[in-house]
């Protein structure tokens, strides 16, 4: 496994892709580990979501109730 965290930035173009580089390159912590990957967005668009059973008491639509 390679994340704990994932961030997503869309830039417009390489040139924009390559300034968000060099600016994350200048905060990165002395410890820190930061990988980047760029893909093009029909490759983001072919992205697949594979999801697991989730056992909670959240509902996930909009039927949720709140009693207070």
């Amino acid at each position: 496994m390679l994340q704990e965290s994932v961030y997503v930035k869309l830039d417009m173009d390489s040139q924009s892709a390559d300034s968000t580089k060099e600016k994350v390159k200048k905060i990165l912590p002395k410890e820190g580990f930061i990988a980047m990957l760029r893909i093009t967005e029909k490759q983001f668009s072919g992205m697949d979501f594979l999801i697991g059973y989730s056992d909670t008491d959240v509902l996930m639509d909009d039927k949720r109730v709140v009693e207070l």
